[in-house]
């Protein structure tokens, strides 16, 4: 009887470390997209990505000597 207690228990454990193993690979999957994620997210908020969306999409460019304005503060 203690046998199959035993034999019952190691095939549970089995089970167990199959589906831990499983877990594992799928955290690790999900870690990567997430990673994938993160990187196309920081090129899209680089300085160089902002500017060139500014220019394109906005029509806007620095301004010239004659449209800034200098203020004097007491």
């Amino acid at each position: 009887m203690t046998v199959i207690i035993n034999i019952c228990g190691y095939s549970v454990i089995g089970e167990l470390k199959y589906s831990i193993g499983n877990l594992k690979k799928e955290l690790r999957k999900e870690e990567i997209r997430l990673e994938e994620a993160k990187a196309k997210a920081d090129t899209k908020t680089s300085i160089h990505e902002i500017e060139k969306r500014a220019r394109e999409e906005l029509n806007m460019d620095y301004p010239t000597k004659d449209q800034i304005r200098y203020i004097q503060i007491k």
